[in-house]
């Protein structure tokens, strides 16, 4: 079946008596900005594509009533999204003290994504997330995460962002103010840095966690 934008292909099993599903298959190309708008009202929040193979069940009915019943699990990829609200790279730029690193332009893209999801109770948590050509800064590496739906949606995601030789490069180039990180590059060819994303999925808060990169340098010496 079709379905925003893309196709669903699989098996769906209902039973009349209890009113519940059961449902597996896989979803190819699906439009995240459609579904966004529709069902899980949050417009314009991820835009571009995803594909995904999952085992899902829960309550049938009126989908803003039932989705909290909805357990499932299952893998995911996609090779391109981007957030308009937010944009990593400027706030890594701001952290470290410098002009300019990866895509310095309004919102955040990403390149490629593949991981593991989990849902339940409304909770839609990713495992084992790679991010490849994050807003242009590197590869980042997401253990866990997790949007919670509801009137006001949330999320709370930490990656390690490994920066590509580009950027490195840009970093290295712009003589910075952290006398340790000046060291630190003098050691390493990459850096490696700690990125959390958190709060309102309209407009959430981006830190750089600069202390911690330079802390866990230090232990690892």
């Amino acid at each position: 079946m079709k379905l925003y934008d893309g196709v669903m292909r699989g098996r769906v099993a209902f039973d009349l008596a209890l009113d519940r599903f059961t449902a597996a298959g896989a979803l190819d190309h699906l439009a995240l900005d459609s579904a966004g708008a529709g069902k899980l009202r949050i417009p314009g929040a991820v835009r571009g594509h995803i594909n995904a193979e999952f085992d899902l069940r829960g309550e049938a009915g009126d989908f803003q009533r039932v989705f909290p019943t909805w357990i499932g699990a299952g893998t995911v990829s996609s090779n391109h999204l981007f957030m308009p609200s937010f944009n990593v790279s400027e706030q890594l730029a701001r952290a470290l003290m410098i002009n300019e690193i990866g895509e310095m332009s309004a919102g955040t893209s990403i390149a490629g994504v593949t991981g593991r999801f989990r849902l339940e109770e409304g909770l839609l948590s990713v495992e084992d997330l790679s991010v490849e050509k994050f807003d242009g800064l590197g590869h980042a590496r997401v253990e866990r995460g997790w949007i919670r739906f509801g009137d006001e949606p949330v999320m709370n995601y930490t990656a390690t962002v490994t920066l590509s030789p580009e950027a490195t490069e840009q970093v290295k180039s712009a003589r910075l103010l952290f006398g340790a990180i000046t060291s630190l590059l003098k050691r390493e060819n990459r850096l490696t840095i700690p990125v959390s994303v958190t709060g309102g999925v309209r407009d959430p808060k981006i830190r750089v966690d600069v202390s911690r990169l330079l802390r866990g340098r230090e232990v690892g010496k």
